[in-house]
């Protein structure tokens, strides 16, 4: 509506014609402004991955903290008359572009009958266990991969070193060759004057 606005009154308002060239453009970018802040619906994808960060939010108090493994946390939800006991993980994902791809995921563990309290009780308890055995596990797989990176870099160094150091063990051999090339050398031609000489004297 402001745009509109801003196109019919621009003219009169200013009395100049060029006033309805940037009472265009104005209204362009007021457009433009629009549709970019314009309210959407989710889509499924954007739903899920808001109401798992909420659910993850609410089981971990650790949260906002994003470590390079796989964190796990046991959830229980009500599926019609059934309860429904789920694994949500949070993947380590570095490279994210607006959010996208989302972090977590459901895995879908058991269900059970709601009336059975103490049952679905014991049933959470072993999910939780499994949740937190996959949690220490990604972290034993990460830190575990961790150690090999680093013990690959120390093996490449100290292969740059083995190798640097025959380099330069090569090289001070060759130059005592030389050395001792140009010391027979010299000693040669030293004979070859002294011989020499005694030769003239006879």
């Amino acid at each position: 509506m402001l745009a509109v606005i801003l196109l019919v009154v621009a003219a009169p308002l200013t009395g100049s014609p060029g006033a309805t060239v940037g009472a265009v453009v104005t209204a362009v970018v007021i457009c433009l402004l629009a549709l970019a802040t314009w309210p959407s619906e989710w889509g499924d994808t954007e739903r899920v991955h808001h109401e798992l960060a909420w659910i993850w939010r609410r089981l971990r108090a650790d949260a906002e903290h994003e470590p390079g493994w796989e964190r796990y946390a046991a959830w229980a939800e009500a599926v019609g008359d059934e309860v429904e006991l789920q694994l949500i993980c949070c993947a380590p994902i570095a490279d994210r572009v607006a959010g996208a791809p989302s972090p977590f995921s459901r895995l879908a563990v058991r269900r059970l009958d709601a009336e059975d309290v103490e049952g679905a009780a014991e049933a959470m308890e072993h999910v939780r266990g499994e949740a937190a055995e996959r949690e220490w596990r990604a972290r034993e797989r990460h830190e575990r991969a961790d150690m090999d990176a680093a013990s690959r870099v120390c093996d490449e160094r100290l292969s740059e070193i083995d190798s640097d150091a025959a380099a330069d063990l090569a090289a001070r051999e060759q130059q005592l060759r030389h050395e001792f090339a140009e010391q027979e050398a010299v000693e040669r031609r030293a004979q070859a004057e002294a011989v020499a000489q005694a030769l003239r004297r006879l």
